[in-house]
């Protein structure tokens, strides 16, 4: 069954606008049956508050995970949504980045 959302329609309308882009980030946790992983994955795209990556794991809404990116820099992470498409034997997970890990990230308020 292919539990695909519809790109921000109906309820899932945004608060900041995403903006499409493609980098290279590991994120590390435990997944949702508690095994402890560490993978390398490519964001398609990012706001100021979070983003979304494809991933072959099972990862559960509201779940931490850390996202590290290439210089270095880290952010802990929530699981917003993911979404399983069985074709791809894949899921899309939507992130919000953790309030107090927000300095930093690929994105930045315009006013600061």
């Amino acid at each position: 069954m292919n539990t695909a959302r519809t790109n921000g329609v109906g309820s899932h309308r945004r608060n900041t606008k995403r903006i499409s882009l493609r980098i290279p980030v590991t994120v590390s946790g435990r997944d949702e049956h508690g095994s402890v992983f560490a993978d390398q994955v490519l964001m398609e795209n990012a706001s100021k508050e979070g983003g979304c990556f494809w991933f072959t794991r099972d990862l559960s809404r509201k779940q931490s995970f850390r996202i590290e990116g290439n210089n270095g820099s880290r952010f802990l992470a929530h699981v917003r949504w993911c979404s399983y498409y069985a074709r791809r034997n894949t899921r899309r997970v939507g992130f919000q980045l953790d309030p107090t890990s927000i300095d930093g990230w690929v994105i930045g308020d315009a006013r600061e």
